[in-house]
């Protein structure tokens, strides 16, 4: 549950000490040797922030390693504007992200994750992906995920303008 944002609406509410926990790594090995052993393909890493988990690039890597042909991280994005974090996802074998977005304007998306700046990061991350993606990587795609709620639901219209103009 450890995340670099606060967003008001996180279902997670405020996590305790012992859910800002890192899974083991060798726990999370033989997760994914298990999943991958019962024929799964596909594999995603999500809740909280997946890109704070000191061992994310690790664990693409394994999933690529064991097999997995669809390796997912949905994300807030915030460590997706440093493209040389982006670039060692991808070498370690990400082939899809989405991104946790829910305002088309700095004040409100700024507000509703409590992070001053969220929206400019959250920007670069999107032109850092569709770069990417551009040039080859990415090949199941990239997409945003929107929580509505009573700030931004009014904006629903100019939102969908913003991130279909924008991807």
């Amino acid at each position: 549950k450890t995340c670099n944002n606060k967003c008001v609406f996180c279902i997670d509410g405020m996590p305790t000490k012992e859910d800002l926990a890192f899974i083991d790594f060798g726990v999370m090995k033989a997760e994914l040797e298990r999943w991958r052993a019962e024929g799964h393909l596909s594999v995603g890493f999500l809740g909280g922030e997946p890109t704070t988990y000191p061992k994310i690039v690790e664990s693409v890597a394994y999933a690529k390693e064991l097999g997995f042909t669809r390796i997912a991280l949905a994300t807030n994005a915030m460590m997706l504007r440093r493209m040389e974090f982006l670039d060692k996802l991808l070498a370690a074998g990400l082939t899809r992200v989405t991104i946790s977005m829910h305002g088309h304007q700095k004040k409100l998306e700024d507000e509703l994750v409590m992070v001053p700046g969220a929206y400019e990061k959250k920007v670069q991350a999107i032109q850092n992906l569709l770069k990417r993606k551009s040039e080859g990587f990415l090949g199941d795609g990239v997409s945003v995920n929107i929580v509505l709620n009573a700030k931004n639901g009014p904006h629903l219209l100019p939102m969908m303008k913003f991130f279909f103009d924008t991807m």
